[in-house]
């Protein structure tokens, strides 16, 4: 599969909000090992055993972990025959969703009607559609929802399973991060929408009002994640600098121009990281540095692992 620079970028991302959030937030053991081990035809050799019991979460999250990483619809097919009242499953469907009439984002909004994703892709595909009054409705109903919720530790715990098992699976150039990706596309979207479509339809200030309210959404679920954040503050940045800089930003009295400030200020910091992170997924690095890599990121923290391959980045010259 031929890659182009703008998906590298959005695999980046893609790897850095779930690897991170994972590795900062669960302390799963690195010699952890699936019940259901991953092949690449698991969906053909997955037989339901005859006790449905035995039918348990880890195939169930080893289908959906091979069909993101290859986006072979065969793993999610299988997944949907035998799981597809599972929440877990009904998030990886969402996400795979390529309309807005997607019976996956319905089913979902059924199951869990407090979660925003739905609405959010729902919203992305809009914007590429150039349908900005049903872009903005579904962004009003995602504002008045009361959660995000892309399963992302689920989703990142059978990816690691991968990764430990069979390490060159952390390649860019076989990896499709399917759901992954396909959120970020709507958040890439959603983001220009609202920036250079607001003299038309909902106005500068519903722009910033959404646009915040989808960065901080994106922040609730990667908490204190240093390259995140960043991604994050950027939608915020781009939305807030159409306003007039001196209205009042927060009830604190803070204004537009002060947290414009505060998130370039704070971009600055993270950019020298996030330039080593990308270096990470370089055609040339092992896939066991990788894995080292994100060990290091959960016991010492980010920085502390990316100062570690900064330093292997160095020696290697």
């Amino acid at each position: 599969m031929k890659i182009n620079s703008t998906m590298i970028i959005l695999m980046v991302v893609a790897i850095t909000i779930s690897f991170f959030y994972y590795y900062n937030f669960t302390k799963l053991e690195l010699s952890h090992q699936p019940n259901f081990h991953s092949h690449s035809n698991a969906a053909t050799i997955y037989k339901a055993p005859k006790n449905r019991s035995l039918i348990n979460e880890n195939n169930l999250h080893s289908l959906l972990a091979e069909f993101d990483l290859s986006g072979d619809v065969k793993f999610l097919d299988a997944a949907k025959k035998y799981f597809s009242n599972d929440s877990d499953y009904m998030i990886e469907a969402a996400l795979a969703a390529r309309t807005p009439d997607s019976n996956a984002l319905s089913a979902l909004e059924a199951k869990q009607p407090n979660n925003a994703l739905p609405n959010i892709l729902r919203a992305g595909m809009y914007a590429n559609l150039k349908k900005w009054k049903e872009m903005y409705k579904e962004l009003e109903i995602a504002y008045g929802k009361s959660e995000l919720n892309l399963n992302t530790i689920k989703r990142m715990e059978s990816k690691l399973d991968l990764f430990i098992e069979q390490p060159t699976r952390a390649n860019l150039n076989t990896m499709t991060l399917n759901g992954d990706l396909q959120f970020l596309r709507s958040i890439q979207s959603l983001n220009a929408a609202l920036r250079y479509n607001h003299h038309s339809v909902g106005g500068a200030n519903n722009a910033a009002r959404y646009g915040v309210d989808l960065a901080e959404r994106l922040i609730d679920i990667n908490k204190d994640n240093l390259i995140n954040a960043s991604v994050s503050q950027t939608l915020e940045f781009d939305v807030l600098r159409d306003l007039d800089p001196e209205i009042k930003f927060d009830d604190t009295g803070k204004t537009v121009k002060e947290r414009l400030i505060e998130i370039a200020a704070s971009i600055k910091f993270s950019s020298k990281y996030q330039s080593i992170f990308k270096k990470l997924f370089d055609i040339h690095i092992e896939p066991q540095t990788r894995v080292q890599f994100f060990a290091r990121a959960r016991s010492d923290g980010q920085i502390s692992a990316l100062e570690w391959f900064d330093e292997v980045l160095t020696a290697s010259k």
